[in-house]
């Protein structure tokens, strides 16, 4: 069942980088994703009552959907009746290989996988699956960078590595302090 969510309230005021640009307009991509999918999954003709019922049993288990609450994305669900399956057959030298498996089966599965992903993608953001792990990635990193700083001090910091490694050495005027000594 579809419940409709709000979408975050944007802040006009906000003066960034080109990344905050990217992100504003990746958001902006997900709200209108949201709204034409909440569109067709609750069309006009249901009242506003209508929508944003639950049954109580649903309820219990659906947690508290009815805050206006965007932490949580629209979990996507995608019916065989609305697509549209074509297979088609490598050719060419060498055999070019067009899919994943000899098995359509499999195929087919595949191929569910990643339009799901996709439109996960496109609906929820940065609240999409993929962004998570991404964003897990990310934070795993910096701490493990963060640990390695205190660790080890100022140190680790690439800069002073690069510095070190391009400062020229000259080879012959070492070797000849060597034979001197």
């Amino acid at each position: 069942m579809c419940v409709p969510q709000s979408s975050p309230a944007k802040n006009d005021t906000d003066h960034g980088s080109n990344d905050d640009a990217n992100v504003s307009q990746k958001d902006e991509m997900a709200r209108k994703a949201r709204e034409f999918f909440l569109s067709i999954c609750l069309p006009e003709k249901h009242s506003a009552d209508e929508r944003d019922y639950i049954p109580p049993k649903s309820a219990k288990t659906a947690g508290s959907l009815n805050n206006n609450n965007n932490n949580k994305p629209i979990r996507i669900t995608i019916r065989d009746e609305d697509l549209e399956e074509k297979q088609i057959r490598g050719w060419g030298n060498g055999g070019q290989k067009c899919q994943d498996t000899r098995s359509l089966q499999a195929n087919r599965k595949i191929a569910r996988k990643r339009l799901a992903d996709k439109l996960d993608e496109l609906v929820n953001g940065r609240l999409s699956k993929l962004a998570k792990k991404v964003d897990k990635k990310k934070s795993q990193k910096r701490k493990r960078q963060q640990r390695a700083r205190k660790k080890y001090g100022a140190a680790s910091s690439k800069d002073e590595k690069v510095q070190d490694i391009a400062e020229p050495t000259n080879f012959a005027e070492n070797m000849e302090s060597n034979v001197n000594a």
